[in-house]
């Protein structure tokens, strides 16, 4: 006995869950599911992302350095078709080398990098926006898991409840049997009565399983069949008539991307400034008319002014191509708000309907339960037969059965009425 008390407190250490039932809200599973999720995983991801590329950006306003090299034959060169007395003019050679290294820094870009680390930190928003949206359809799949593991824990313990009736009832037969005053028959019909409803609880039993297991793989954790969800059947029904959904923001995220292009489109066809400077060393240098390698320099100022914009309108046109692609956003987002007040006025019907009838539920199986307290009075008196005495049984389950999943259905129900308008 010591022994056993010693192991039992050193298992309770070393495990502190060993030997208790895991109870968990609906919350908790989504919660634990989202942490999971690769769709959270990523968010690390693309915050380096975020960095790197602005890093990348942040490049342009550093100096860039070019080390270039040419070696040329051609088949003329120029030449100075004149002969004066003691003048000799040289014919530069066909054959030329050079090797440069050059040197730009940007002065100003018309706004790019600005305008690069802009789009970039909207990207990154529009990233994390559709996280949450695949996020958000999880949470959908873990609510609906949870609460048909609800359904099924009901199920199976009205099912223990009559199991245990029709256990008592079969020993009073068999030790009515032995006495004379009850049929072997009426034995035989109520125990294949149990085995029957204990079919019914092996199936919800094996279906509660893999539906654990499928909860276990969305949270990461390792479910055990004593699982216990935690549900809430008193759910408040959002009053707010603004629907907060994710996939609103994801479109709202889209829209400002787009939006930023703009500026990118401006800084494109604004004019640039930059200096540059070049070392060379080569035949000929900049002297062309020199047949001797010799080191040269040339520095200077950069402008670059852009004319498509003027002669093209591509300006234009680009920011009406940006303009369209917001209007599609644009109905995007109103026909999903017009798919969801749908889908509201669906669910809020489906509440009324499975609240009256979890109400009707109640009092029927008062009366089933009454019918099958009256039938187990008779059969005892031997006024009716097994059979009808089962079916009264059968009777109260369905009825038990029934309300549980009213029940589950009706918490499910306004659980998902939240979650359309994006309310956890």
């Amino acid at each position: 006995m010591i022994k056993k008390s010693i192991i039992a407190l050193v298992l309770y250490i070393a495990f502190p869950h060993y030997g208790t039932a895991q109870k968990y809200t609906l919350n908790d599973c989504i919660s634990k599911a989202i942490s999971n999720s690769s769709a959270t995983k990523l968010k690390p991801i693309i915050n380096d992302e975020l960095i790197q590329k602005d890093k990348i950006n942040a490049l342009n306003n550093l100096p860039k350095i070019a080390l270039n090299g040419a070696a040329t034959y051609q088949t003329d060169v120029t030449s100075v078709p004149l002969k004066l007395p003691g003048v000799t003019v040289p014919t530069p050679q066909k054959d030329q080398y050079k090797v440069t290294l050059d040197v730009q820094q940007n002065l100003y870009d018309g706004g790019m990098s600005k305008a690069n680390k802009k789009a970039n930190a909207l990207a990154y928003e529009a990233d994390l926006a559709q996280i949450d949206v695949d996020n958000f359809t999880l949470q959908e799949q873990v609510t609906n898991l949870f609460f048909n593991i609800v359904l099924l824990q009901k199920q199976s313990n009205n099912i223990g409840y009559l199991e245990t009736q029709l256990q008592n009832k079969i020993s009073r037969a068999e030790n009515n049997l032995s006495q004379g005053t009850a049929s072997k028959s009426d034995v035989l019909q109520l125990k294949s009565s149990l085995i029957e409803l204990r079919q019914q609880k092996s199936d919800l039993l094996y279906n509660m399983q893999g539906t654990i297991d499928a909860l276990s793989i969305w949270i990461g954790e390792s479910l055990t069949k004593d699982f216990i969800p935690i549900a809430v059947d008193d759910i408040t029904l959002s009053t707010d008539n603004k629907i907060q959904r994710p996939e609103l923001k994801l479109i709202d995220a889209k829209k400002a991307a787009l939006l930023s292009n703009k500026s990118m489109i401006d800084a494109k066809y604004a004019p640039k400034f930059s200096v540059f400077a070049t070392g060379g060393y080569g035949r000929p240098g900049l002297n062309f008319l020199s047949n001797s390698f010799d080191f040269y320099g040339i520095g200077g100022l950069n402008l670059k002014v852009p004319l498509e914009q003027f002669v093209l309108k591509s300006n234009s046109k680009e920011k009406a191509l940006l303009d369209i692609q917001v209007s599609k956003l644009n109905s995007q987002q109103t026909q999903f708000d017009t798919k969801q007040n749908s889908l509201l006025a669906l669910k809020s019907q489906e509440i009324l309907k499975l609240e009256e009838n979890v109400k009707s539920d109640s009092e029927l199986i008062a009366i089933k339960s009454t019918i099958k307290d009256i039938m187990d009075t008779k059969y005892n008196e031997g006024v009716i037969t097994v059979t009808e005495y089962t079916d009264a049984v059968q009777a109260e389950l369905v009825a038990k059965n029934n309300m549980s999943l009213h029940q589950v259905q009706l918490a499910l129900a306004k659980t998902q009425y939240n979650q359309i308008k994006g309310i956890n």
